[in-house]
């Protein structure tokens, strides 16, 4: 399959060392390998920022806040920089299963007229078996 559409996965980041690794490690290990992941450091001041720089892999993208700047700040400051036809999200404590990308894309591509897909959720660690998935459309548009 030829892959085309550049994803661009921004990750917002205040103080993750604990599950950093595995979110950058679940974006590497994905099948679908057309894509930037831009990392936002919002002023950690944990072991965030020697994590982020122990990669290597040309795709990842770093940028630090030159101050604590929130959420929504943060993450516009990666829009600002992405290069993608598609726009994903990620929080620093989530793992991508590794088709993700693929199945969103191959959605997005079949279907022209979708402007925005998202995908289930598994929680795990302290808050395994905890979670509130909407199912209707409705549901699903306000938690958006």
């Amino acid at each position: 399959m030829f892959q085309k559409e550049l994803v661009s996965i921004i990750v917002p980041i205040h103080n993750s060392e604990s599950f950093l690794s595995d979110t950058i490690e679940s974006v590497l290990n994905q099948s679908y390998k057309n894509w930037e992941l831009i990392l936002v450091n919002d002023c950690s001041t944990d072991r965030t920022e020697e994590i982020i720089k122990s990669y290597s892999d040309d795709r990842i993208v770093y940028l630090k806040n030159e101050k604590n700047s929130g959420v929504a700040a943060t993450l516009n400051h990666g829009l600002e920089v992405a290069k993608g036809e598609y726009i994903a999200r990620m929080d620093s404590d989530d793992i991508s299963l590794p088709d993700r990308f693929k199945k969103q894309v191959t959605y997005m591509d079949d279907h022209p007229d979708c402007i925005m897909c998202g995908s289930n959720t598994e929680l795990f660690g302290a808050i395994s078996g905890r979670s509130y998935v909407p199912l209707t459309d409705s549901d699903i548009r306000a938690s958006m």
